[in-house]
């Protein structure tokens, strides 16, 4: 299944597959197979960079940016040189932690698919905590709250909730402005969608903007700015009866 999700959407997931139709989408360059398109991609890009002066494409993305290309790349390696020990170290710990508890896999070397359940058993060996044993700390209504406030401190603003102000697309759903904190005006607009709903929903969260901040005149804004509007989606667990809905560490970290 590990492998099989990897190779998905590419030549390497043909073997995964038994149907005979299957196996010839997902073979080298068919309709399933993302790897020219891909390519295409990359070619387009390079030439896009050609035309407008740059070296790469990432140059042309950073020019929009405060950053640099050479300044990204020393932070990654920057990064790179501080984690991979400390990251070497922690895997040398779950290789030791599994042998020590008599995993077979431990013995021929502990693959990818292993080590997330392995690394799981060490915490709760280390700390008796369980990924699970946070969640009542983490009520989604109060994370919420907590990351509009820090957004507050960082920003300068104030997240006020909007609820049936406008039109939403489920129940569920809310709608949010955000505020100078200073002066009360309006700066933005959001939807926030934060419960999972499998029939209607791919998985993970993600954010778009609906519209972006405009000086074209606004009739709604009586022509002025048009304010800039976003969305973001997750699949958080929803309530259940009065009780509210609780989120991992990892959820909290992820959605942060």
């Amino acid at each position: 299944m590990y492998r099989a999700y990897l190779a998905r959407a590419s030549e390497h997931f043909a073997p995964f597959v038994d149907d005979a139709e299957m196996k010839t989408k997902f073979s080298k360059g068919g309709e399933g197979d993302n790897a020219p398109l891909i390519e295409r991609i990359l070619t387009l890009r390079a030439e896009k960079a050609k035309l407008l002066g740059y070296g790469t494409f990432a140059d042309v993305s950073m020019a929009k940016k405060m950053a640099t290309l050479d300044r990204a790349e020393s932070l990654l390696e920057d990064i790179r040189a501080k984690a991979r020990p400390a990251a070497e170290r922690e895997l040398e710990e779950i290789r030791s932690f599994a042998a020590e508890q008599g995993a077979e896999e431990a013995v021929t070397g502990l693959m990818q698919w292993d080590l997330g359940f392995w690394s799981e058993r060490l915490r709760e060996a280390k700390y008796e905590l369980k990924e699970e044993d946070l969640r009542p700390y983490f009520q989604l209504p109060a994370v919420i709250d907590g990351m509009f406030e820090l957004a507050g401190e960082l920003f300068g603003i104030e997240v006020q909730a909007c609820d049936g102000e406008v039109e939403v697309w489920h129940p569920d759903v809310r709608f949010f402005k955000v505020l100078d904190a200073a002066t009360k005006a309006p700066r933005a607009y959001f939807y926030l969608d934060p419960y999972t709903r499998p029939s209607e929903k791919r998985g993970g969260a993600w954010m778009d903007d609906v519209v972006g901040r405009s000086s074209a005149m606004a009739p709604a804004n009586g022509g002025g700015v048009r304010l800039p509007c976003a969305h973001m989606v997750c699949n958080g667990t929803p309530p259940v009866g009065d009780k509210p809905s609780l989120m991992t560490h990892n959820e909290v970290r992820l959605s942060s």
